[in-house]
């Protein structure tokens, strides 16, 4: 059974993210001088996925009832698994 926690929107953001971060880190190891300048504009869509997290946490937060319940299920699908 898939729970699902936080918008797609929002994973695709911080995936987006995290690809411009890993893409800085290797200009910096490639040719710096250039990742000085990439620096900018790799920067605004890694702050807007974080940023829209952050947001999200605040005002939505997470369902604690759900969360109770997919650990619960998951934890019985373990001992599931080990009994097996």
């Amino acid at each position: 059974m898939s729970f699902v926690f936080l918008p797609k929107v929002l994973g695709v953001l911080i995936q987006v993210g995290g690809l411009c971060y890993t893409t800085n880190g290797f200009a910096l190891f490639l040719a710096p001088t250039v990742a000085d300048r990439m620096f900018p504009a790799i920067l605004v869509p890694a702050f807007v996925g974080e940023a829209s997290l952050c947001l999200w946490l605040l005002v939505r937060g997470v369902n604690v009832d759900r969360w109770k319940q997919a650990s619960g299920q998951s934890a019985r699908d373990a001992a599931a698994t080990v009994q097996a």
